[in-house]
């Protein structure tokens, strides 16, 4: 972190991972023993300018990459072992506001996550390569604090915009370019309190 004048601030930083996975499957029927295994070794960037107008009051602007590899759930398969990692970069423009004494938080983010890699099979093949890119963007709304002594909540709501931008894949006959991505609802709210 630098402080580059008392309202602004700058931050960077990198995370490496080592990722070494080994699988080993067997056969009920046959008996026959399959071992595959994959390391790979990444380093991920970050950085973020955050502007701190007041004591109550940040904005920000915050850049990072991620990945994905070919064994993230825990198992490999002859048609991924060889598949390099899917790699993201992030982009974020944000708000925190301190209310009511520092006791109630009002978080806001407009982001932006793009996968320009992403696992697509071959077509006539179950190989896969890193042919596909895919786009997830939106915002998300936070309060959490303590508005009364005995009162305590949290709640949030994301608004979450996906598309298949370039894919080999097919599905039930449909190519999936152009489609939402599986699994990434929409819109999505979550409400805890406690009195």
């Amino acid at each position: 972190e630098i402080e580059l004048t008392r309202q602004w601030k700058l931050l960077g930083g990198f995370r490496y991972d080592h990722f070494d996975a080994d699988f080993t499957s067997r056969t009920v029927a046959t008996g026959a023993r399959t071992e595959l295994s994959r390391v790979d070794d990444v380093v991920s960037p970050r950085a973020a300018l955050v502007f701190l107008p007041t004591s109550w009051q940040t904005y920000y602007f915050a850049w990072g990459t991620a990945f994905n590899p070919s064994a993230e759930a825990l198992t490999l398969a002859a048609n991924t072992v060889n598949t390099d990692p899917e790699k993201t970069q992030s982009f974020e423009l944000g708000t925190k506001w301190q209310l009511l004494e520092n006791r109630l938080s009002l978080n806001t983010a407009l982001f932006r996550i793009e996968k320009t890699d992403a696992r697509t099979a071959e077509p006539g093949s179950l190989v896969q390569t890193l042919d596909g890119k895919q786009r997830s963007q939106g915002f998300e709304l936070e309060v959490i604090g303590r508005p009364l002594p005995s009162w305590n909540v949290f709640a949030s709501y994301t608004y979450l915009d996906t598309e298949v931008l370039a894919s080999k894949d097919v599905q039930g006959g449909v190519p999936v370019k152009g489609k939402r991505l599986i699994a990434a609802p929409e819109a999505s709210f979550s409400f805890w309190t406690t009195y």
